[in-house]
């Protein structure tokens, strides 16, 4: 791991090119200390890019676990993977938040 990367980018970049450079800085800062906090930030974190309405799709794996792809306008497409664990954990949250109703009070 490494606190520290050089890079350097100059010229003009197609979208193509800037999503091969976003995907090879993800990668690099993902080796980096200090490593991206395991918390969520707080509310109005200007590290956070909030986008609206995503784009998503979700796939079972055969282990039980899910592969979760969401669009991001800026990073573009990235695949998460859900342990069987996890998958049961958030189908729980789900179906609490499907099932609740809200009175106004």
């Amino acid at each position: 791991m490494t606190d520290k990367a050089t890079i350097s980018l100059n010229g003009e970049f197609t979208a193509a090119e800037l999503e091969q450079v976003i995907q090879e800085l993800s990668k690099v800062r993902a080796g980096m200390e200090p490593s991206v906090p395991r918390t969520l930030p707080t509310s109005g974190d200007s590290t956070i890019m909030e986008q609206d309405e995503t784009l998503f799709t979700v796939r079972t794996l055969a282990d039980g676990g899910l592969r979760i792809w969401l669009r991001n306008e800026g990073a573009g497409w990235m695949a998460f993977k859900l342990s069987a664990a996890r998958r049961k954990e958030l189908f729980e949250f789900l179906g609490k938040k499907a099932g609740h109703t809200h009175t106004a009070h």
